[in-house]
């Protein structure tokens, strides 16, 4: 009886500090003083519904895939200056009418994309004082995609004109241009473009007087609607 008891109070002392040594059986609470236990091999959850919605905004983009063609149309504000750089051979137009001026202008565009690059056409024109100046030809173009957000570079040339006059005033031009689009839709954006015309005119022999030859620059403002495929 005596080496019963004894083998009892031994055995009552140790199991606390054997028991220690085993964790607690799944879905039964960790003793006082230890840190919750995770799975092997988990990850730990955020902790609240906001951290999840940010982590999960940060991996998914605007939204508006890829397009593929473009298509738009601009209003602006135009200024002309046919003999900033050179004129030669007297002006273009005569009776003391002028070929430079301001006033409203538009245009349209189309063309095509390969994700961060796009090439078409655009025709533009304005209302001047005595004439109306007409330009068209191709461009180039390289767009930085950031959300809904799209600012993006040009660059353009080719012919020009002014109309509305009895002189035959012909020409070439090369614009470099920047803006912003904003995507209203993953097909329809608004947004602003600044250009500016290196503008080359010429005019042929007219009622006497000698051939004509301006270079001027030209600067233009515009408001854009665009519809993208």
């Amino acid at each position: 009886m005596k080496w019963t008891l004894s083998f009892l109070l031994t055995l009552f002392l140790l199991a606390p500090g054997a028991l220690a040594q085993f964790p607690p059986p799944a879905g039964q609470p960790n003793p006082p003083g230890q840190p919750p236990r995770s799975p092997v091999g988990s990850t730990p959850r955020p902790s609240n519904r906001t951290e999840q919605t940010l982590q999960r905004a940060e991996q998914v983009d605007s939204g508006r895939g890829l397009s593929w063609f473009y298509i738009g149309a601009e209003g602006s504000f135009f200024w002309l200056g046919s003999d900033v750089f050179r004129k030669s051979g007297g002006p273009l137009l005569t009776e003391g009418r002028q070929a430079s001026g301001v006033g409203p202008g538009g245009g349209i565009f189309l063309g095509g994309r390969f994700y961060i690059l796009n090439a078409g056409a655009r025709v533009r024109t304005a209302w001047l004082p005595d004439s109306q100046f007409l330009s068209a030809g191709g461009e180039v173009g390289f767009k930085m995609p950031k959300g809904n957000l799209e600012p993006y570079l040009w660059l353009g040339g080719g012919y020009a004109t002014l109309l509305g006059v009895k002189e035959k005033v012909r020409g070439v031009d090369v614009v470099l241009g920047g803006g912003v689009d904003y995507f209203l839709s993953p097909y329809v954006s608004i947004g602003g473009l600044a250009s500016a015309e290196l503008v080359s005119l010429r005019r042929g022999v007219f009622q006497g007087l000698p051939r004509s030859s301006h270079l001027g620059l030209a600067a233009v403002g515009s408001l854009v609607l665009g519809l993208h495929f």
